[in-house]
């Protein structure tokens, strides 16, 4: 089936690739998610919408980037303290 005319005109059979390609992000983002206390279904459901998961990733690049620089803020500050 196809939508629209044109230059915007796609198949549905075109999403099926672009899903499968996303499932295993999703997977991977379901448990990074977890494991920096965000919600594990939100992020996999957000990681397989088409067109959405490609400015779902960079936020999620961020969102984990901040996350790994606040735990080496935390650790190198937890080390100066035991020093002193």
């Amino acid at each position: 089936m196809m939508y629209g005319d044109g230059f915007f005109a796609f198949h549905t059979a075109t999403l099926i690739p672009i899903v499968l390609f996303s499932l295993p992000f999703a997977i991977g983002f379901y448990f990074v998610a977890g494991r920096i206390g965000r919600h594990p279904l939100i992020w996999a459901i957000l990681t397989l919408i088409p067109f959405i998961n490609f400015f779902f990733f960079i936020y999620a690049l961020f969102a984990i980037l901040l996350y790994i620089l606040d735990k080496v803020e935390e650790a190198a500050s937890q080390h100066r303290n035991s020093e002193s």
